[in-house]
């Protein structure tokens, strides 16, 4: 019967089954059964599907709750390939959204080690990434936060971390690089945001991370009155 060999070959191959199912559903079709051999060849074939698509679907969870999320949707997806059943399309998002849980965490990851590191442009440019996908996630803003609040060396900071400043854009920061190699110097908050047409927002919220050289002949240390 069409249904033993099925299974016979699913038990030698189980990965091919449906492909095995496809050949023999393809067979009964061109075969020269009377309508009644073809309803019973039919029927069993259908249950032979029924055995594949659910093993396949139960290896799916297998290895879906040992965390190997990408061979889980693989086996979910072959279940749904099958039989389109709601039951296996839910399966597949289930996994899917472990996929992107996953990948979202090494984000964060690495940016911790990076901030831990002292590696901030990098922290910063991670973290940014989890956030994306996740912006109210407390764990993400709080390392944001403490990202961010990391200084900046106006004249000898890097490109990167010029572009963790809010306002800056790869032509601005470009702009800025340029400026610097020329000899231009910065040496507040205010000179330094109408060079790069910053907002008044932008320019609060860097103001606190920036650092300036000192003008030339500026002394360090309180004014005192005599």
């Amino acid at each position: 019967m069409w249904t033993q060999e099925i299974i016979e070959s699913y038990i030698k191959n189980p990965q091919e089954a449906h492909l095995y199912y496809e050949g023999y559903r393809l067979g009964i079709s061109s075969e020269n059964f009377s309508i009644e051999q073809e309803k019973n060849e039919s029927y069993t074939l259908e249950q032979a599907r029924q055995i594949i698509v659910e093993d396949y679907y139960e290896y799916g969870f297998i290895q879906y709750n040992l965390k190997n999320y990408r061979l889980a949707r693989k086996y979910f997806k072959k279940s749904y390939n099958l039989v389109e059943d709601i039951k296996y399309k839910e399966a597949i998002e289930l996994v899917n959204s472990q996929i992107q849980i996953a990948n979202v965490n090494k984000y964060y990851d690495f940016s911790l080690k990076s901030y831990l590191n002292g590696d901030y442009e990098i922290a910063r440019e991670k973290i940014r990434k989890a956030l994306k996908i996740y912006p109210a996630n407390q764990d993400y803003l709080q390392l944001s936060e403490k990202i961010n609040k990391q200084t900046v060396e106006i004249m000898s900071s890097s490109k990167q971390a010029i572009l963790s400043l809010d306002g800056f854009d790869e032509e601005k920061a470009n702009a800025f690089i340029k400026a610097r190699e020329e000899g231009t110097k910065w040496y507040d908050i205010e000179d330094f945001a109408n060079s790069f047409e910053l907002m008044p927002i932008e320019k609060k919220q860097i103001a606190g991370r920036v650092i300036f050289p000192l003008r030339q002949g500026a002394k360090l240390g309180r004014k005192i009155d005599f």
